[in-house]
């Protein structure tokens, strides 16, 4: 008798705890699949632009788009001109934008 209620016990809690497992599954998918769509770089205007090697290149002076208005581009002056640098190369952090591109790089730019 004793092991038909032991055997009852375990279907009834396997019963009760696969659905909020399941649950589970697709919450993660969600989650992952946000970040997924979530912008890669997250730039302001005004913050300061760092080179792969350190160099500070200057403060972000506007975000240009391409043709389908799209952000393509960080508008930085460096030395005494205008450089696009595209956005896929920059990565956000705490206080300030980073780049993956050398100074050199980055001034041979236009």
């Amino acid at each position: 008798m004793r092991s038909i209620f032991a055997a009852l016990a375990v279907i009834s809690s396997a019963a009760l705890v696969a659905p909020a497992l399941a649950q589970d599954a697709p919450a993660e998918a969600a989650v992952a699949a946000e970040a997924a769509t979530a912008p890669a770089v997250a730039v302001k205007r005004g913050q300061l632009l760092k080179s792969a090697d350190g160099a500070r290149l200057g403060r972000i002076d506007s975000l240009r788009k391409d043709s389908d208005g799209n952000e393509q581009w960080a508008a930085v002056i460096v030395g005494s001109r205008f450089v696009h640098v595209p956005l896929s190369t920059i990565t956000a952090t705490d206080d300030a934008a980073v780049t993956s591109l050398t100074r050199a790089e980055v001034r041979a730019l236009r």
